[in-house]
C-alpha cells in the first residue's frame, strides 16, 4: 500500500508539474506573439512616418526649379495675403498628406491636393491673412495610415522670411491603433 501511494502521489505531481510547464509554455508564447505584433506595427509605423526636411534655395538651380511640379498653397480664403514659404522635401521614409497650417491667430487650408509622394521636393506656401504678423506656423499632416503629426516651421528672416523647419522629427499628435 506504501509503494502504490507513493506511485500515485509521484503522478500527481509530476502531471500538476506537466500542466504548470504547459500553462507557463502558453503564457510565455502569447507574450511573444503580443510582443512581436506590437514590434511590427510600430515598424510599420516608422517606415511609413512621413519626414521632412529643409531643402535649401542656394542648391537649387533654375533647372531644378522645372523639374519641381509641386507647389502647395495654403489659404484662409484670402487671395490677396502675403505670400509665404519656403522648398521643404519629403524624405524617402512615407507618403504624407498635408492637412493644414496653424498660425498664431488664424488656420489655413491647401487649396488643391496635398498628397506629396516620398523623396519630393516641393515648394510649400502660406497666403497670410492681410494684417496677419507671424514668427511660426504649425503643419499639421498625416501618414497613409491615418497617424496624426505636426512640425513647427519658423520664419527665417535673414533668407526673406523664408519658412524652414524647426526640425525633421515630426510631433505624433495622435496614433491609430
Amino acid at each position: 500500500m506504501c509503494d502504490s501511494t507513493a506511485t500515485i502521489i509521484a503522478g500527481v505531481i509530476g502531471f500538476v508539474g506537466a500542466l504548470i510547464g504547459a500553462i507557463a509554455t502558453i503564457i510565455a508564447v502569447r507574450f511573444t506573439i503580443n510582443f512581436e505584433s506590437k514590434r511590427r506595427k510600430q515598424d510599420l509605423i516608422d517606415q511609413a512616418k512621413p519626414i521632412l526636411i529643409n531643402y535649401s534655395d542656394d542648391i537649387i538651380t533654375s533647372e531644378d526649379y522645372k523639374k519641381i511640379p509641386q507647389i502647395y498653397l495654403f489659404s484662409n480664403n484670402n487671395e490677396n495675403g502675403q505670400p509665404l514659404g519656403g522648398t521643404l522635401k519629403n524624405t524617402n521614409n512615407g507618403i504624407l498628406f498635408l492637412d493644414y497650417v496653424k498660425g498664431k491667430k488664424n488656420s489655413y487650408f491647401p487649396k488643391l491636393s496635398s498628397v506629396i509622394d516620398r523623396n519630393t521636393v516641393f515648394l510649400f506656401y502660406v497666403m497670410l491673412v492681410n494684417g496677419e504678423s507671424i514668427d511660426y506656423f504649425e503643419i499639421y499632416c498625416h501618414d497613409i495610415y491615418g497617424n496624426k503629426y505636426k512640425y513647427i516651421a519658423r520664419i527665417n528672416s535673414e533668407y526673406d522670411n523664408r519658412l524652414e523647419l524647426e526640425n525633421s522629427e515630426p510631433i505624433s499628435i495622435k496614433m491609430k491603433k
